[in-house]
């Protein structure tokens, strides 16, 4: 019997003990009673039950004193129990981590953490090596593919019902939102035995309360009729800044349980970076400068669906375009793993550029009400690029 159990079972016995005094008392009373009763028709009362009067007042305080006792050891059961929880505080329920998320979420207070932690963390193992391996011309085996799908189904599928519980559609927009991020953290410590401890939690709570306030104010600071990836691009910069202040809660231990240097930030690699949101973007090859603005432009309309009269009245809308991604023009090998695995900040700075870019477009004017609501509508990423030139 553990300590607990035996707290309650004394506290049991108490009041079964009290009950038990009470129950004799009550039991007495008829007797007397009765026996008073049966003598009323004589000339005198039963010298049986004078004799017995006076034990009663003894029984009666008896019982108070031990009911006084009851209450007593009540309050001391309870104070130890609530010394017990604070020496051993019990975990957090699995979905706690709840923040900025609406009252009905199906898909995510049904979600099994441990089993989609399970799934990411034997994905990652997957995907790490590929960084080197297609850099040195190695395809994926049938294997590691095959377990790139078993592992990826369970989070896509979540992550799909989830984006039916936001109303957003966007990709993985749901499966990087810092709940779910939280939540996968969590149980993927506890899977490999190093929890999280009740102030890392409590901590994570304060930093995803103050994440949706902070998206809150990013999203309406925004001009009215910003570009859809304006805020593709403001929604990613506050999860960057949440996921970096996570980090700062974790001891290095942790850390290296969920990040690996070689995959940290890198899209397609890490399983818990925002930058997942940009996966399904549009590459545009280019030989140089030039040939990068007209495509980038051109791109962009065919994109949104817009047909184009003349592209060339838009040159200056490529120029600062290409002039707003640093190194963009800086040639680089089909199987460089910056290339096919791009860090969070090269990613987010295209994309930057590219919701500046329709901003200036639609600036201009001159088109009907349907192409503007194309326009800002594009929500995919275009990823420009120049590749080495190989003899």
């Amino acid at each position: 019997m553990n300590f607990t159990n035996l707290l309650l079972s004394f506290l049991l016995g108490a009041l079964i003990v009290g009950g038990v005094t009470w129950l004799a008392l009550r039991g007495g009373e008829p007797e007397v009673v009765a026996g008073r009763a049966s003598a009323a028709g004589e000339a005198a009362a039963d010298p049986a039950s004078d004799a017995t009067a006076p034990d009663a007042p003894d029984a009666v305080d008896r019982f108070f004193g031990l009911t006084a006792e009851n209450r007593d050891l009540e309050k001391d059961v309870k104070r130890l129990q609530a010394r017990l929880v604070e020496l051993n505080p019990p975990p957090f329920d699995p979905a706690a981590f709840r923040f900025g998320l609406p009252e009905k979420a199906d898909a995510f207070d049904q979600a099994k953490w441990p089993e989609l932690s399970g799934h990411m963390t034997a994905l990652g193992k997957v995907l790490a090596p590929l960084r080197e391996s297609l850099a040195a011309g190695r395809q994926p085996s049938g294997k590691e593919l095959a377990d790139i799908v078993k592992h990826n189904t369970p989070l896509e599928e979540f992550a799909v019902r989830f984006g039916g519980d936001l109303d957003d559609s966007t990709p993985n927009n749901s499966y990087t939102h810092p709940a779910v991020v939280a939540n996968l953290v969590r149980a993927s410590l506890m899977g490999a035995s190093d929890p999280l401890t009740r102030d890392q939690e409590l901590a994570i709570e304060v930093l995803g309360d103050a994440w949706v306030g902070e998206t809150a104010r990013s999203l309406s600071a925004l001009p009215p009729g910003a570009p859809d990836l304006a805020k593709t691009v403001a929604q990613v910069d506050a999860k960057l800044r949440f996921l970096a202040s996570l980090k700062g809660v974790l001891t290095e231990s942790q850390k290296g349980i969920l990040f690996h240097p070689d995959t940290e930030g890198r899209l397609k690699l890490d399983l818990l970076s925002p930058a997942l949101v940009y996966v399904l973007a549009v590459p545009v090859e280019a030989t140089d400068r030039e040939d990068m603005e007209t495509k980038l432009v051109t791109q962009l309309f065919e994109t949104a669906g817009v047909e184009v009269e003349d592209v060339s009245k838009l040159d200056w809308v490529g120029r600062q375009w290409v002039d707003e991604i640093p190194g963009v023009l800086t040639p680089m090998a089909s199987r460089d793993p910056d290339l096919i695995f791009p860090h969070v900040s090269v990613v987010q700075a295209r994309a930057r550029a590219e919701a500046a870019a329709i901003e200036r477009i639609l600036a201009m004017g001159g088109y009907s009400d349907d192409d503007v609501e194309r326009l800002k509508g594009v929500g995919m990423l275009l990823y420009p690029f120049v590749l080495e030139k190989t003899e």
